[in-house]
This record gives C-alpha cells, structure tokens and sequence, in this order.
C-alpha cells in the first residue's frame, strides 16, 4: 500500500450454515480488504484490466492467494480448502467486487493522501 489509507473493512467469519459460508468469505474477503488499501489509481487501473480482452483469457478470479483454513478444535490443517468458486458464482463475486471498487474510486477524500 502505497501512503496512508483511511479505509476499514470488518467483518465476522461465521460458518453458521456450514462450511460454504466460510469458503465464500474466504475467497471474496482478501480482494475487498486489498481494494480498500488501493488508492483511486490503482483501482481504475484494475478496472480497466478487467474492462479489456486480456482480462478474458483465463485469469483466474483472485487476486491474492488466500489462507489456508484450520480446524480450531484439533489444531488440524484443512489446506487450501477453499478451491475457486464455479462459473456462475465466479463472474458473480467479480461483478460485486467491481461495484465495490467502482464505489471507493467515486467517494471524494477516501483517503488521507488523496485530496
């Protein structure tokens, strides 16, 4: 992250109706914590990407690599359990992501070193 970013994301990682709750939250929650990092720049610039030919070449969806998961109550290591969404909800999580990331570019003063 380049400067001082005033952005927050919180959220509670509740698995309350199984484990696809937490596996969505797995794979979407690193990209909206790293596009609030982002400054306006950067986020457009990822928007155009995905705006272009290139971004239909098999790209995969993330954008960073994700955590592996733990089972708190033995300590064991799931692995990499959260595997890549389908299709459908793929181009889903894209859509809100940009959305989302169209929505900080257009808030005036997001951030401290932005003006």
């Amino acid at each position: 992250v380049d400067g001082v970013a005033s952005s927050c994301l919180f959220t509670v990682v509740d698995g309350h109706s199984g484990p696809s709750c937490s596996h969505v939250l797995a794979w979407s929650l690193l990209d909206y914590v790293a596009a609030a990092c982002l400054d306006s720049a950067k986020l457009t610039a990822a928007l155009n990407y995905w705006a272009s030919p290139l971004a239909a070449t098999g790209q995969p969806y993330h954008l960073s690599r994700r955590l592996d998961l733990f089972e708190p109550s033995t300590g064991r290591r799931l692995g990499h359990a959260a595997n890549s969404p389908g299709p459908e909800l793929r181009t889903h999580l894209r859509n809100r992501l940009q959305a989302y990331m169209r929505e900080l570019v257009s808030r005036p003063h997001r951030s401290s070193i932005e003006s």
